[in-house]
């Protein structure tokens, strides 16, 4: 008898442990490159996580990983505490990242016609599980706009995702347009060669120089007589991938270059193994206590 009391514990609790999991949940991350302007972007950063992960502080100074995402695009290992994946990990708790890459692989989220975005725009999508969605309720996300010198994307405050019981509020179609582009304030801006801006064709991402400024929403970028675009792998060897010219105005109320959405897959059912197993260890206790009698 006590060791089926013991089953029926042990089963209790396999039971206690699977609704302690009920809540989790699968969420899909798409981006879609608009295509109303050539700019790019580097591989999206998102990350889901408790609402005190906030790094986009206007009249602040950036931090050491928003600094690194906003000049070359960097965004991680968690594990180097430079980085913006460290700063979400001790700011947010312990929420999982998903980056999101183009279909061109771990380069550029390309704009249509220059380079090898589908028509319409570059596109791509990263799964991610939530495992506790009371805690993991807010997104972020992060990008460098390309070419720039410290030119980013960013939501200025989290987005709630999930409500406080951690019930998913539905789907989000995020356009990435005037409200989001940022300048970080670290990096003077100069799209020429010399000027050290991320891919521009001959030039070092490691020349350019310090701005000692605060971040601020972006105005502009302007391009001039036309940059050439350095390609995936960045070698001043190699042909130019494009020339990009004008004037573009961040302000703009036509302006936008991405569609972020999030949506939730369809969650599988939870066995029913385990209140079988509970029904089954009942029954043996009662014909126990039936032969006992």
């Amino acid at each position: 008898m006590k060791n089926l009391l013991a089953v029926a514990v042990l089963a209790m609790g396999s039971i206690g442990a699977l609704g302690s999991d009920a809540n989790a949940t699968t969420l899909k991350i798409s981006v879609t490159h608009n295509g109303t302007t050539p700019l790019f972007i580097t591989p999206l950063y998102t990350a889901f996580h408790n609402g005190g992960f906030d790094p986009i502080k206007i009249g602040g100074t950036a931090s050491e990983g928003l600094r690194d995402l906003a000049e070359t695009g960097r965004f991680g290992p968690a594990s180097d505490d430079t980085t913006i994946a460290a700063q979400r990990a001790s700011e947010g708790g312990g929420g999982v990242p998903a980056p999101v890459f183009g279909n061109a692989g771990p380069g550029p989220i390309f704009s249509p016609d220059i380079g090898p975005g589908q028509a319409g725009g570059d596109a791509g999508s990263a799964i991610v599980d939530i495992a506790d969605p009371t805690d993991d309720r807010f997104f972020t996300f992060l990008a460098m706009i390309l070419p720039s010198n410290d030119t980013f994307i960013g939501n200025l405050d989290p987005i709630e995702i999930f409500d406080e019981m951690g019930s998913f509020l539905g789907p989000q179609s995020i356009v990435v347009g005037r409200d989001n582009i940022f300048d970080a304030g670290t990096e003077v801006n100069d799209l020429s060669v010399a000027g050290g801006a991320a891919f521009v064709q001959g030039a070092d991402i490691n020349a350019g120089a310090d701005e000692a400024g605060t971040i601020q929403r972006a105005l502009s970028l302007d391009f001039g007589s036309g940059v050439d675009l350095a390609p995936p792998g960045s070698d001043p060897s190699l042909p130019a991938l494009a020339t990009l010219s004008g004037f573009f105005d961040f302000t703009s109320d036509d302006f936008n270059v991405l569609t972020i959405e999030i949506t939730e897959v369809a969650p599988v059912p939870l066995p029913a193994s385990g209140l079988l197993l509970l029904a089954g260890v009942g029954g043996l206790i009662t014909a126990s206590r039936r032969r006992k009698g």
